[in-house]
């Protein structure tokens, strides 16, 4: 499951799982309706994130790389593990803690 909540303009993406597998797939499907309704800017809330699969590394890369163009993709409240993970991936990530 994934919660979404409008900010002032910014769409706050809030995973409640891992992002493995099938999560991955329902990422995707919500950027994606998200983006066609106009949203450029995003915050996705890891707080609830403990891993992440092969499977979501290539969907936050590929989501990346299509929000970069126009708006903006941060990821906030990500857990060490996946701090050094995303640090070794140097994907021109907005972390913040």
């Amino acid at each position: 499951m994934i919660k979404v909540f409008d900010d002032n303009n910014i769409k706050i993406i809030f995973p409640q799982n891992d992002i493995i597998k099938d999560h991955s797939d329902e990422l995707l499907k919500i950027f994606d309706e998200l983006i066609k309704n106009g949203s450029i800017n995003f915050t996705i809330n890891f707080s609830n994130v403990k891993n992440i699969d092969s499977k979501g590394i290539c969907t936050l890369i590929i989501l990346n790389k299509i929000i970069h163009k126009r708006g903006k993709i941060k990821i906030i409240n990500m857990n060490d593990k996946l701090k050094k993970l995303f640090s070794i991936i140097k994907n021109s990530w907005n972390l913040e803690d």
